[in-house]
């Protein structure tokens, strides 16, 4: 849908832009990174020529996620922080956005058995989508369930029990 979109339809930079991450997105979702890339790239190339900043740092949010997919873990690293560096210059934080970034990077951590520093991110990431009020929001949850998924590895399973049921 999202390349015949692109193929046939005259489209502004802005919006081009937008159907770049959609099919980014969509791709993710299949988890199907190789796929997913191929969108970032000329997504980051529009955002870039555009000044599109918080743009740029939602893809290089996407990137990170999927470097760590591959367990390409220096590299997503280098791109998440980047991508809350560009997010803080922008004063974006606290938004869902900002806490969704810090989430991944959580996951980046948890990924390499660094549960510290997986929980510091999960926690600070979850008090962001608090201070905005989103505790019913499904980004609310998705924050949960990370800290659950690192508390069932560390075998503190009654605090995981406890999270999930939230």
């Amino acid at each position: 849908m999202y390349n015949s979109l692109l193929r046939t339809q005259p489209l502004p930079d802005s919006l081009r832009l937008q159907v770049y991450l959609r099919g980014a997105e969509a791709w993710a979702d299949l988890k199907k990174p190789q796929e997913a890339l191929h969108w970032v790239a000329p997504a980051e190339s529009l955002a870039l020529r555009l000044q599109d900043t918080l743009r740029y740092a939602e893809l290089l949010g996407w990137k990170g996620v999927f470097h760590s997919q591959h367990r390409v873990y220096a590299e997503a690293e280098m791109v998440l922080q980047k991508a809350l560096r560009l997010a803080e210059a922008q004063k974006v934080q606290p938004t869902p956005f900002y806490a969704v970034l810090w989430q991944r990077w959580g996951r980046l951590a948890l990924d390499q058995r660094k549960y510290e520093e997986a929980e510091r991110r999960f926690r600070w990431a979850a008090q962001v989508l608090e201070g905005l009020g989103l505790v019913e929001e499904a980004v609310y949850g998705s924050v949960l369930h990370s800290l659950a998924l690192l508390y069932w590895e560390k075998g503190r399973y009654a605090e995981a029990e406890s999270l999930y049921l939230r």
